[in-house]
């Protein structure tokens, strides 16, 4: 074994226990897999090789081609170990930026991502303060690091340590003095450990800024934002260790984003395991929310009024252990949403306007991460350390089957 497995150190409570040594990452494989994006294009995705055993010396971004499916092995980003959520920026210039929350260190990194060639397959270069041009390592000691940022109003510092869940929300445009036009973005970022919800701006260029903070509950899981009525926005969040949705109004106040908090919104559930939220996404009217609950297995259908008020709808039961989820619109005005069960080897499909489970596909071992890029669902699969794409497109024979397993 090659140094202390990170899982230990996660278990001990350790704030940073970083470890550089190990194998070269091998660009072929992945590493214990956990978070998907798809590209803006929806031609690729981008797959977070966590390092969770150590062996490597650090964590991995891979681009995934998805016709023909297959790793573009030139094209990864090594990172630090034991990455938590992915979000990729589609920029106005068409260029688009990945940010990648890393709980081993307790900081954000991000980086770009080019097209190029004939097939214009990504590749993913460092854009960390100090980092050379096009470089293809982001070395742990240059990435922006959380904890330690925060402090409360007595002016001590406010621990919000490993940094996991994200969002971003909707750009805002603003003017300077000059009158020119700057756009602005806030990122979200939830500690899994102290459960601290932080809102960053970023900029078209530079370094994200963090510019507020909100306790919730320990174990922050995963958060999205969504439009309100009268022209806000606010942001929810589900965590592990709470029968309940945390929920915040965001504004943008001279120049700067900040976090107005609401009273948690209590899940009328019958279990209490102490083991609750896990995936959180909206419907694409923005007027329903889906989480994925664990006490008990469930796919959660929750109205959204155009304050941001939460109602029950239905709880749609599954097995298992769901993990993320994403939502699917086909060509009509239908979603599917599809929830990752980890413990089950396998991912539902699910009908949230008729309440019902349409399907149920197996995958590889310990399914957990799931993005939609066009019409094909991308599932890393953390113990069989592979990722499953599924073909959704309901014109495709195969529709709702596994058609790749990559590697």
């Amino acid at each position: 074994m090659k140094g202390t497995p990170l899982r230990w150190c996660l278990l001990a409570g350790l704030v940073a226990c970083n470890n550089v040594r190990g194998e070269v990452p091998d660009g072929s494989r992945f590493s214990f897999p956990t978070a998907v994006a798809a590209d803006p294009e929806g031609d690729f995705a981008y797959v977070v090789s966590t390092n969770f055993d150590s062996f490597w010396q650090r964590g991995w971004v891979t681009p995934v081609r998805l016709d023909p499916p297959g790793i573009v092995a030139e094209g990864i980003l090594q990172v630090g170990s034991f990455g938590g959520d992915l979000v990729l920026d589609s920029r106005p210039d068409g260029t688009t930026r990945g940010y990648l929350s890393l709980r081993d260190g307790d900081a954000l990194a991000w980086f770009g991502i080019r097209r190029q060639g004939e097939g214009q397959e990504p590749r993913l270069a460092c854009e960390l303060p100090g980092s050379p041009a096009d470089a293809s390592i982001c070395l742990e000691d240059d990435a922006l690091v959380l904890q330690g940022t925060i402090r409360d109003p007595e002016g001590d510092s406010v621990d919000n340590r490993d940094p996991f869940a994200m969002a971003l929300g909707a750009p805002v445009m603003e003017e300077d003095a000059e009158g020119a036009g700057h756009r602005h973005r806030p990122l979200y970022v939830g500690s899994l450990q102290d459960g601290i919800l932080i809102v960053l701006d970023v900029p078209e260029e530079g370094t994200p800024v963090v510019q507020g903070h909100l306790a919730w509950d320990p174990g922050l899981h995963s958060l999205v934002e969504v439009p309100l009525g009268n022209g806000g926005r606010a942001v929810f969040g589900t965590t592990r260790n709470r029968n309940a949705i945390h929920s915040a109004v965001v504004t943008r106040e001279d120049g700067t984003f900040r976090l107005l908090p609401r009273m948690p919104w209590t899940v009328p559930t019958i279990a209490a395991s102490g083991d609750y939220g896990r995936g959180i996404a909206a419907s694409s009217d923005w007027s329903r929310l889906y989480v994925s609950w664990r006490s008990p297995a469930a796919l959660l259908v929750l109205d959204l009024d155009r304050e941001g008020l939460l109602a029950m709808r239905q709880v749609i039961p599954l097995a298992g252990s769901p993990g993320q989820l994403a939502v699917h619109r086909g060509p009509g005005p239908q979603e599917t949403v599809w929830v990752t069960d980890f413990a089950g080897d396998s991912v539902y499909g699910v009908d949230p306007e008729q309440g019902r489970v349409l399907v149920r596909v197996p995958v590889g071992e310990g399914p957990y991460g799931i993005t939609i890029a066009g019409d094909r669902a991308v599932v890393t699969n953390f113990e069989s350390q592979d990722v499953s794409v599924l073909a959704l497109d309901p014109a495709d024979p195969d529709r709702a089957t596994e058609i790749a397993r990559i590697p």
